[in-house]
């Protein structure tokens, strides 16, 4: 079901187009007898309006083009990505065919092209880089949005591998029938991602980066020293960092230089700040300092008992930790430290709508 067709030797697009003027269209092909060309073949066609309103063309012979039928979700994509273009003084043309390709819409501005190709039917990863291939060979960037992502393309969470030589993007149909559009993070409508991409809001970035402000649950727990056995307590970090592009990022052992995250000078400060509280007064938590440790024979930071500065071990304080991670009875500091940025190697497509993205190599 095509969008543009040539009728009075004049380029139509039927998404352009009024209610009121498609009808005045309508009359005025009646009465005149033009001919409608459709561009995919330059056969004949017709006009007509769709169950859901969508104005469109059709083949007035079935079977003289290889112009596949189209869905209503696929026609409703290529209509707003056309608003969309249009919304950034882009110029947009669907169904736009040169040498051995056909876009689902051209956007064109001064000399930059971009292909949007929308696959709401299956589609190999072969034919995928094929057809992105002789965009290339065109100079023409391409821009993949499909429901169903190839297993060869997709990650384990059914989200396309992020490619900057093949950018895809899932989509899928909202209960309300808009057409969504799934970043790692967060769910745009179709016309807000176009919009998005076109006002630099998105971006390729090699590594995940971390917010340097990060409001943190401090979680303390009552502990005994291996070596003099007095009661005291330890305290863990609850839940991971979050980075410029709202994901969730796992703290591991080890993720800044001297260590875990509890040992991060800024959240040993909020500790000790808390301590000085009415509310943490009584809390009794050794020193972290360098200390030797026999087992891995030699010095390291490291959390120590509060009366016999014995070393609490990193092993056995992470296992601690797991015990209690998820104890909501717990006494817990919410707060927010400022601990600089942490990047992690994640290639993802980040987005910002103040542009603060996360690291891009």
């Amino acid at each position: 079901m095509p969008l543009r067709a040539i009728i009075g030797n004049k380029e139509v697009i039927s998404t352009e187009l009024t209610s009121d003027e498609w009808n005045e269209l309508k009359k005025s092909v009646r009465s005149t007898s033009d001919e409608i060309i459709l561009p995919c073949c330059h056969q004949s066609g017709n006009m007509r309006t769709s169950k859901l309103g969508l104005n469109h063309f059709y083949h007035k012979v079935a079977d003289t083009c290889n112009y596949k039928p189209e869905s209503a979700q696929h026609l409703k994509a290529k209509k707003e990505i056309i608003m969309a273009c249009h919304a950034n003084n882009w110029n947009a043309t669907p169904e736009y065919a040169e040498e051995d390709w056909i876009a689902d819409v051209l956007a064109t501005n001064d000399k930059r092209r971009l292909a949007f190709e929308v696959q709401w039917s299956k589609q190999t990863s072969e034919e995928t880089s094929r057809r992105q291939e002789r965009y290339e060979r065109s100079g023409v960037k391409g821009c993949w949005l499909m429901r169903t992502i190839p297993k060869e393309l997709r990650n384990w969470g059914n989200l396309p591998k992020p490619d900057k030589n093949i950018p895809i993007f899932k989509i899928h149909e909202a209960d309300d029938k808009q057409i969504m559009v799934d970043l790692e993070i967060v769910q745009l409508p179709i016309f807000e991602f176009i919009n998005s991409l076109f006002n630099g809001h998105i971006k390729f970035c090699e590594f995940h980066s971390t917010k340097p402000k990060q409001h943190l649950c401090i979680r303390f727990y009552e502990k005994h020293c291996w070596k003099c056995h007095k009661p005291q307590h330890a305290y863990n970090i609850y839940h991971g960092l979050t980075t410029k592009c709202g994901t969730e990022l796992h703290v591991d052992q080890g993720f800044w230089d001297s260590g875990s995250l509890e040992k991060h000078p800024a959240v040993i400060k909020a500790v000790q700040q808390f301590q000085q509280s009415d509310d943490g007064n009584h809390l009794k938590i050794g020193e972290v300092k360098r200390r030797y440790s026999k087992t891995v024979r030699e010095k390291y930071l490291s959390f120590g008992c509060y009366y016999c500065d014995a070393i609490f071990g990193d092993f056995f304080m992470f296992e601690e930790s797991l015990d209690v991670a998820y104890d909501e009875s717990l006494l817990t500091l919410d707060t927010e430290v400022d601990l600089g940025t942490f990047d992690d190697e994640h290639q993802h497509w980040c987005y910002s709508r103040t542009k603060d993205f996360c690291k891009e190599k």
